[in-house]
């Protein structure tokens, strides 16, 4: 029997992220070759929790060479348009 959990944001909480202002960030979702997969992120500290909100339907591939990564958990993710 196979088993499977569907992928939602809230199922991951810990992404790699780049800093890009106080509050936007690029959000690492995953690799491919020598470049990450970065989608744009805002994160919300308007309560005790941080939340991170992924920007759909917009994704790049960039190279990351150089680039500061901070790997950080959130209370919440989810995507919006």
């Amino acid at each position: 029997m196979f088993s499977s959990t569907l992928f939602t944001p809230n199922n991951k909480k810990n992404y790699e992220i780049i800093q890009v202002g106080k509050l936007e960030c690029n959000v690492i979702i995953g690799y491919y070759k020598d470049s990450a997969i970065i989608m744009k992120g805002k994160i919300d500290y308007s309560d005790s929790n941080s939340h991170l909100k992924i920007k759909r339907r917009y994704y790049k591939l960039e190279s990351i060479e150089e680039k500061d990564l901070v790997y950080r958990g959130f209370d919440l993710v989810t995507c919006e348009d």
